[in-house]
Protein backbone atom coordinates (compact mmCIF):
# COMPACT_ATOMS: atom_id res chain seq x y z
CA UNK A 1 0.00 0.00 0.00
CA UNK A 2 2.86 2.36 0.80
CA UNK A 3 4.42 1.61 -2.56
CA UNK A 4 1.19 2.46 -4.39
CA UNK A 5 0.87 5.78 -2.52
CA UNK A 6 4.34 7.11 -3.40
CA UNK A 7 4.81 5.70 -6.88
CA UNK A 8 2.74 8.50 -8.57
CA UNK A 9 4.70 11.08 -6.56
CA UNK A 10 8.01 9.67 -7.76
CA UNK A 11 6.70 9.60 -11.31
CA UNK A 12 5.59 13.22 -11.05
CA UNK A 13 8.96 14.30 -9.63
CA UNK A 14 10.68 12.43 -12.45
CA UNK A 15 8.51 14.44 -14.83
CA UNK A 16 9.68 17.62 -13.15
CA UNK A 17 13.31 16.62 -13.71
CA UNK A 18 12.59 15.80 -17.35
CA UNK A 19 10.89 19.17 -17.81
CA UNK A 20 13.83 20.94 -16.19
CA UNK A 21 16.27 19.11 -18.46
CA UNK A 22 14.14 19.94 -21.49
CA UNK A 23 14.02 23.59 -20.44
CA UNK A 24 17.81 23.64 -20.14
CA UNK A 25 18.11 22.19 -23.63
CA UNK A 26 15.70 24.80 -24.97
CA UNK A 27 17.71 27.57 -23.38
CA UNK A 28 20.93 26.13 -24.75
CA UNK A 29 19.33 25.94 -28.18
CA UNK A 30 18.19 29.56 -27.92
CA UNK A 31 21.75 30.81 -27.54
CA UNK A 32 23.63 31.37 -30.80
CA UNK A 33 26.23 28.84 -31.85
CA UNK A 34 28.82 31.59 -31.63
CA UNK A 35 28.70 35.06 -30.14
CA UNK A 36 27.77 37.89 -32.46
CA UNK A 37 30.66 39.92 -33.77
CA UNK A 38 31.56 42.78 -31.45
CA UNK A 39 34.16 45.53 -31.63
CA UNK A 40 35.86 47.25 -28.70
CA UNK A 41 36.94 50.81 -29.45
CA UNK A 42 39.67 52.82 -27.73
CA UNK A 43 41.98 55.70 -28.62
CA UNK A 44 45.32 54.35 -29.80
CA UNK A 45 47.75 54.78 -26.93
CA UNK A 46 44.93 55.61 -24.50
CA UNK A 47 43.02 52.38 -23.77
CA UNK A 48 41.13 54.10 -20.96
CA UNK A 49 39.37 56.42 -23.44
CA UNK A 50 36.76 54.24 -25.12
CA UNK A 51 34.03 54.69 -27.72
CA UNK A 52 34.96 58.32 -28.44
CA UNK A 53 36.39 60.37 -31.30
CA UNK A 54 37.39 64.03 -31.39
CA UNK A 55 34.92 66.47 -32.89
CA UNK A 56 37.58 68.58 -34.63
CA UNK A 57 40.89 66.75 -34.85
CA UNK A 58 41.86 63.46 -36.43
CA UNK A 59 41.58 60.49 -34.06
CA UNK A 60 43.37 57.16 -34.42
CA UNK A 61 41.37 54.31 -32.92
CA UNK A 62 42.51 50.88 -31.77
CA UNK A 63 39.85 48.31 -32.65
CA UNK A 64 39.63 44.75 -31.36
CA UNK A 65 37.03 42.43 -32.86
CA UNK A 66 35.69 39.27 -31.25
CA UNK A 67 33.01 36.73 -32.09
CA UNK A 68 33.44 37.16 -35.84
CA UNK A 69 33.36 34.35 -38.36
CA UNK A 70 36.79 33.53 -39.73
CA UNK A 71 36.67 31.35 -42.83
CA UNK A 72 40.05 29.80 -43.44
CA UNK A 73 41.04 30.04 -47.12
CA UNK A 74 37.73 31.81 -47.73
CA UNK A 75 37.35 34.61 -50.25
CA UNK A 76 37.68 38.14 -48.89
CA UNK A 77 37.12 38.97 -45.24
CA UNK A 78 35.73 41.99 -43.38
CA UNK A 79 35.60 45.69 -44.17
CA UNK A 80 35.90 47.97 -41.12
CA UNK A 81 34.86 51.62 -41.48
CA UNK A 82 33.67 54.66 -39.55
CA UNK A 83 30.23 55.88 -40.48
CA UNK A 84 26.51 55.84 -39.78
CA UNK A 85 23.65 53.39 -40.32
CA UNK A 86 19.88 53.61 -40.53
CA UNK A 87 17.06 51.09 -40.28
CA UNK A 88 17.75 47.66 -41.73
CA UNK A 89 21.18 48.64 -42.99
CA UNK A 90 22.90 45.25 -43.16
CA UNK A 91 23.92 44.19 -46.69
CA UNK A 92 22.67 40.66 -45.96
CA UNK A 93 19.19 42.17 -45.49
CA UNK A 94 19.35 44.38 -48.57
CA UNK A 95 21.10 47.43 -47.13
CA UNK A 96 22.90 49.58 -49.71
CA UNK A 97 25.96 51.84 -49.49
CA UNK A 98 25.06 55.52 -49.42
CA UNK A 99 21.41 54.73 -48.71
CA UNK A 100 21.24 52.60 -45.58
CA UNK A 101 24.82 53.02 -44.39
CA UNK A 102 27.53 55.57 -45.15
CA UNK A 103 31.20 55.62 -44.17
CA UNK A 104 34.47 57.51 -44.56
CA UNK A 105 35.92 56.46 -47.95
CA UNK A 106 39.52 55.62 -48.68
CA UNK A 107 41.62 54.84 -51.74
CA UNK A 108 41.44 51.06 -51.89
CA UNK A 109 44.41 50.84 -54.24
CA UNK A 110 46.53 52.82 -51.78
CA UNK A 111 44.68 52.88 -48.42
CA UNK A 112 45.71 55.50 -45.89
CA UNK A 113 43.93 54.12 -42.85
CA UNK A 114 40.35 55.35 -43.15
CA UNK A 115 39.01 51.98 -44.32
CA UNK A 116 40.39 48.65 -43.09
CA UNK A 117 40.32 45.34 -44.91
CA UNK A 118 40.69 42.43 -42.48
CA UNK A 119 41.27 39.29 -44.54
CA UNK A 120 40.42 35.67 -43.89
CA UNK A 121 43.42 33.45 -43.18
CA UNK A 122 44.74 32.07 -46.45
CA UNK A 123 42.45 34.26 -48.57
CA UNK A 124 43.48 34.83 -52.16
CA UNK A 125 42.97 38.56 -51.52
CA UNK A 126 44.98 38.59 -48.29
CA UNK A 127 47.84 40.43 -49.98
CA UNK A 128 45.74 43.61 -49.91
CA UNK A 129 44.78 43.41 -46.23
CA UNK A 130 45.72 46.57 -44.35
CA UNK A 131 43.94 45.49 -41.15
CA UNK A 132 45.51 42.10 -40.58
CA UNK A 133 43.59 38.81 -40.61
CA UNK A 134 40.71 37.18 -38.76
CA UNK A 135 41.83 34.31 -36.54
CA UNK A 136 39.87 31.34 -37.87
CA UNK A 137 39.86 29.54 -34.53
CA UNK A 138 38.82 32.42 -32.26
CA UNK A 139 37.11 34.91 -34.60
CA UNK A 140 39.28 37.75 -33.29
CA UNK A 141 41.19 40.52 -35.08
CA UNK A 142 42.88 43.82 -34.25
CA UNK A 143 43.46 46.94 -36.35
CA UNK A 144 43.78 50.72 -36.20
CA UNK A 145 41.40 53.10 -37.94
CA UNK A 146 41.62 56.84 -38.61
CA UNK A 147 38.61 59.11 -38.09
CA UNK A 148 38.92 62.60 -39.66
CA UNK A 149 36.58 64.38 -37.23
CA UNK A 150 32.85 64.67 -36.75
CA UNK A 151 32.15 65.59 -40.39
CA UNK A 152 33.06 63.65 -43.51
CA UNK A 153 32.01 63.14 -47.11
CA UNK A 154 30.42 59.78 -47.89
CA UNK A 155 29.88 58.21 -51.32
CA UNK A 156 27.06 56.09 -52.70
CA UNK A 157 27.45 53.27 -55.25
CA UNK A 158 27.50 55.78 -58.09
CA UNK A 159 30.17 57.95 -56.47
CA UNK A 160 27.78 60.77 -55.50
CA UNK A 161 28.91 62.53 -52.35
CA UNK A 162 26.97 63.72 -49.33
CA UNK A 163 28.08 65.27 -46.05
CA UNK A 164 27.64 63.31 -42.84
CA UNK A 165 27.72 65.21 -39.55
CA UNK A 166 28.23 62.89 -36.59
CA UNK A 167 27.16 65.68 -34.25
CA UNK A 168 23.67 65.28 -35.74
CA UNK A 169 23.47 61.56 -36.43
CA UNK A 170 24.81 58.55 -34.52
CA UNK A 171 28.13 57.39 -35.96
CA UNK A 172 30.27 54.43 -35.10
CA UNK A 173 32.30 51.48 -36.34
CA UNK A 174 30.73 49.48 -39.17
CA UNK A 175 31.81 45.95 -40.14
CA UNK A 176 30.51 44.16 -43.24
CA UNK A 177 31.59 41.34 -45.53
CA UNK A 178 34.35 42.38 -47.94
CA UNK A 179 34.38 42.31 -51.74
CA UNK A 180 30.60 42.17 -52.14
CA UNK A 181 30.20 38.96 -50.13
CA UNK A 182 27.27 39.42 -47.73
CA UNK A 183 27.89 37.68 -44.41
CA UNK A 184 25.41 38.37 -41.62
CA UNK A 185 27.81 36.88 -39.06
CA UNK A 186 30.30 39.68 -39.70
CA UNK A 187 27.91 42.63 -39.81
CA UNK A 188 27.98 44.89 -36.76
CA UNK A 189 27.63 48.52 -35.70
CA UNK A 190 29.37 49.87 -32.60
CA UNK A 191 28.21 53.39 -31.60
CA UNK A 192 30.90 56.00 -30.93
CA UNK A 193 30.31 59.46 -29.44
CA UNK A 194 31.83 62.75 -30.59
CA UNK A 195 33.74 64.59 -27.86
CA UNK A 196 36.24 67.39 -27.39
CA UNK A 197 39.39 65.35 -26.83
CA UNK A 198 42.26 67.43 -28.23
CA UNK A 199 40.91 70.99 -28.16
CA UNK A 200 41.34 73.48 -25.32
CA UNK A 201 40.27 71.80 -22.12
CA UNK A 202 39.95 68.45 -23.86
CA UNK A 203 40.55 65.11 -22.17
CA UNK A 204 43.80 64.44 -24.03
CA UNK A 205 45.13 67.97 -24.33
CA UNK A 206 44.55 69.48 -20.90
CA UNK A 207 43.96 73.20 -20.60
CA UNK A 208 46.75 74.26 -22.95
CA UNK A 209 45.05 73.31 -26.21
CA UNK A 210 46.00 70.67 -28.77
CA UNK A 211 49.23 68.77 -28.43
CA UNK A 212 52.22 69.98 -30.42
CA UNK A 213 51.77 69.28 -34.11
CA UNK A 214 48.03 68.64 -33.79
CA UNK A 215 46.26 70.20 -36.74
CA UNK A 216 42.60 70.47 -37.54
CA UNK A 217 41.14 67.75 -39.74
CA UNK A 218 39.16 68.96 -42.71
CA UNK A 219 36.22 67.20 -44.27
CA UNK A 220 37.09 64.10 -46.27
CA UNK A 221 37.45 64.84 -49.97
CA UNK A 222 34.93 62.88 -51.99
CA UNK A 223 36.57 61.42 -55.03
CA UNK A 224 35.68 58.20 -56.75
CA UNK A 225 36.74 55.79 -54.03
CA UNK A 226 35.39 52.39 -54.90
CA UNK A 227 32.46 51.01 -52.91
CA UNK A 228 33.31 47.88 -50.90
CA UNK A 229 30.30 46.10 -52.35
CA UNK A 230 31.48 45.54 -55.88
CA UNK A 231 35.27 45.24 -56.07
CA UNK A 232 36.64 41.77 -56.74
CA UNK A 233 39.94 42.89 -55.29
CA UNK A 234 40.58 45.82 -52.95
CA UNK A 235 42.14 47.99 -55.63
CA UNK A 236 39.73 47.36 -58.47
CA UNK A 237 38.58 50.59 -60.07
CA UNK A 238 39.71 52.81 -57.24
CA UNK A 239 40.78 56.26 -58.37
CA UNK A 240 40.07 58.38 -55.33
CA UNK A 241 42.62 60.45 -53.52
CA UNK A 242 43.26 59.49 -49.93
CA UNK A 243 41.47 61.64 -47.38
CA UNK A 244 43.39 64.77 -46.53
CA UNK A 245 42.79 64.99 -42.80
CA UNK A 246 46.16 65.53 -41.06
CA UNK A 247 47.53 62.45 -39.32
CA UNK A 248 47.84 63.91 -35.85
CA UNK A 249 49.06 61.46 -33.22
CA UNK A 250 46.50 60.28 -30.71
CA UNK A 251 49.30 59.49 -28.29
CA UNK A 252 50.82 62.95 -28.03
CA UNK A 253 51.80 63.96 -24.50
CA UNK A 254 49.27 65.86 -22.44
CA UNK A 255 49.71 68.16 -19.45
CA UNK A 256 47.17 66.28 -17.38
CA UNK A 257 46.55 62.61 -16.71
CA UNK A 258 43.62 61.35 -18.79
CA UNK A 259 40.62 60.52 -16.65
CA UNK A 260 38.12 59.69 -19.36
CA UNK A 261 35.58 56.98 -18.77
CA UNK A 262 33.46 55.18 -21.37
CA UNK A 263 30.74 57.47 -22.66
CA UNK A 264 27.14 56.30 -22.57
CA UNK A 265 25.64 56.06 -26.03
CA UNK A 266 22.03 56.85 -26.86
CA UNK A 267 19.78 53.81 -26.62
CA UNK A 268 18.56 54.40 -30.16
CA UNK A 269 22.06 53.74 -31.44
CA UNK A 270 21.26 50.07 -31.78
CA UNK A 271 23.60 48.32 -29.35
CA UNK A 272 27.00 48.73 -27.76
CA UNK A 273 30.35 47.06 -27.77
CA UNK A 274 29.61 44.66 -24.97
CA UNK A 275 26.84 43.11 -22.89
CA UNK A 276 24.09 40.70 -23.88
CA UNK A 277 22.24 40.99 -27.14
CA UNK A 278 18.62 42.06 -26.31
CA UNK A 279 17.07 39.46 -28.62
CA UNK A 280 19.07 36.64 -26.99
CA UNK A 281 18.14 37.98 -23.54
CA UNK A 282 14.43 37.96 -24.44
CA UNK A 283 14.67 34.35 -25.65
CA UNK A 284 16.48 33.26 -22.47
CA UNK A 285 14.00 35.03 -20.17
CA UNK A 286 11.07 33.61 -22.11
CA UNK A 287 12.50 30.10 -21.81
CA UNK A 288 13.08 30.55 -18.07
CA UNK A 289 9.50 31.75 -17.56
CA UNK A 290 8.10 28.77 -19.46
CA UNK A 291 10.30 26.41 -17.44
CA UNK A 292 9.14 27.89 -14.10
CA UNK A 293 5.47 27.56 -15.10
CA UNK A 294 5.98 23.94 -16.21
CA UNK A 295 7.79 22.99 -13.00
CA UNK A 296 5.13 24.66 -10.83
CA UNK A 297 2.33 22.86 -12.67
CA UNK A 298 4.03 19.49 -12.28
CA UNK A 299 4.66 20.05 -8.57
CA UNK A 300 0.99 20.94 -8.00
CA UNK A 301 -0.08 17.88 -9.98
CA UNK A 302 2.22 15.65 -7.93
CA UNK A 303 0.88 16.98 -4.62
CA UNK A 304 -2.78 16.66 -5.63
CA UNK A 305 -2.24 13.19 -7.03
CA UNK A 306 -0.43 12.02 -3.90
CA UNK A 307 -3.18 13.35 -1.64
CA UNK A 308 -5.89 11.65 -3.67
CA UNK A 309 -3.97 8.36 -3.59
CA UNK A 310 -3.56 8.63 0.19
CA UNK A 311 -7.25 9.39 0.63
CA UNK A 312 -8.25 6.39 -1.46
CA UNK A 313 -5.89 4.21 0.56
CA UNK A 314 -7.39 5.41 3.84
CA UNK A 315 -10.95 4.83 2.61
CA UNK A 316 -10.03 1.33 1.43
CA UNK A 317 -8.48 0.47 4.81
CA UNK A 318 -11.46 1.74 6.81
CA UNK A 319 -14.08 -0.17 4.83
CA UNK A 320 -12.23 -3.39 4.16
CA UNK A 321 -10.94 -4.07 7.68
CA UNK A 322 -8.37 -6.73 8.43
CA UNK A 323 -8.76 -10.01 6.70
CA UNK A 324 -7.42 -13.29 8.09
CA UNK A 325 -6.36 -15.92 5.64
CA UNK A 326 -8.40 -19.16 5.88
CA UNK A 327 -6.51 -22.40 5.26
CA UNK A 328 -7.69 -24.33 2.28
CA UNK A 329 -8.46 -27.97 2.95
CA UNK A 330 -7.18 -30.29 0.27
Amino acid sequence: MTTRTHRPLRAALAGVLVAAASGALLLAGAAPASAAGRVSVAIEGHPEVTNQVDSTYLTTLRLNGSGFQGIKNGYGGIYVAFGTVAGTWQPSKGGATGVDYSYVPDDESNPTGYLDFVAFEGSSTGYAANGGTVDSATGTWSATLKVPGSTFQALDRNGAARTVDCARVQCGIITIGAHGVSNANNESFTPVSVQNLYGTGGTLAGSTGPATGQTQAGATEAGRASSPSAAATPGAGASARATTAPSASATASATTTPTATPTAVAAAAGGDAGGIDPSVLRIVLGGLAALVVAVAALVVFAIVHARRAARRAEESGSTGGTRTATPVNN
